[in-house]
């Protein structure tokens, strides 16, 4: 974890994890594990 002093800031990151792995759904894993 890191030291972040903005709520907001660290709220919207862990929002945009959130968002990034449901945009996972439906991809193929051969695709997700292409290098």
């Amino acid at each position: 974890m890191f030291k972040c002093s903005n709520r907001k800031r660290v709220e919207k990151i862990d929002l945009a994890g959130l968002l990034h792995d449901i945009g996972k759904f439906g991809v193929r894993d051969e695709v997700l594990m292409k290098p």
